[in-house]
């Protein structure tokens, strides 16, 4: 990383809900980055920065 080089302060959002549709089945709705924050994740020098997912929603049966 190059001398003075610093990457953006960021905050991000997750929320979650989870409803159990029996004693054994359950439905679950996940989204991360709810206000779909663009922000650098990391970085190898100025000229190399890897920007992090954008916003993503992701649901699951368990």
């Amino acid at each position: 990383m190059a001398a003075g080089f610093i990457l953006p302060h960021y905050v991000t959002a997750k929320a979650a809900v989870e409803y159990a549709l029996s004693c054994r089945v359950a439905l679950r709705l996940e989204a991360d980055n709810i206000f779909d924050e663009r922000y650098a994740d990391r970085s190898s020098s100025q000229l190399w920065i890897f920007p992090d997912t954008l916003r993503s929603v992701k649901g699951q049966f368990a």
